[in-house]
């Protein structure tokens, strides 16, 4: 995708938070993927950034033709330091969709490495699912860039969570 290449190249420490998050989580981007894919997707549906849904429609159209997701397949949460993912964790162990993504990037000056988030993050969705489980085949897929070395662009982490706490790096 071309404009994943040009907007990916940016330096975002250089950038404001909500302007990044713009590039981020765009129409231009989910236009893309849901063409490709043939979903639909809806912004800040119940305050998760992005939804990517089938085409059935839970209202028929006679009665109200705004789009009324039947299921929701992907959840898509974007903050920009992974030192806040908990708020938007928590929301994502709110709502049900068998595929809910984190696209987070560690800042400046964060403490703890990749891994130890990750500890976190299973733990939480460990614990979370003993409560009130929800379907065993769901994944949580983190998706962490880092700035290259030359400070302009991103390394891509990917790593998957179950709901029992299971990691598994994806990506070196």
């Amino acid at each position: 995708m071309p404009f994943l290449e040009e907007k990916f190249n940016l330096n975002i420490y250089s950038m404001e938070h909500e302007e990044w998050t713009k590039i981020v989580i765009s129409d231009e981007l989910f236009q893309q993927i849901t063409e490709k894919f043939g979903l639909r997707y809806r912004f800040e549906d119940y305050k998760i950034d992005v939804v990517l849904a089938g085409c059935a429609n839970l209202i028929y159209e006679q009665y109200d033709d705004r789009f009324w997701p039947l299921e929701r397949l992907v959840l898509v949460e974007h903050e920009s330091f992974i030192e806040n993912v908990i708020e938007e964790l928590y929301k994502l162990l709110y709502w049900r969709a068998p595929l809910k993504v984190f696209i987070s990037y560690p800042s400046q000056s964060s403490k703890k490495s990749i891994d130890d988030y990750m500890k976190t993050f299973a733990e939480i969705i460990k614990r979370s699912n003993k409560w009130f489980p929800e379907n065993s085949e769901t994944q949580y897929l983190f998706i962490i860039g880092q700035m290259n070395e030359s400070r302009k662009g991103l390394k891509w982490q990917a790593y998957v969570i179950d709901t029992e706490g299971n990691i598994e790096l994806l990506t070196e």
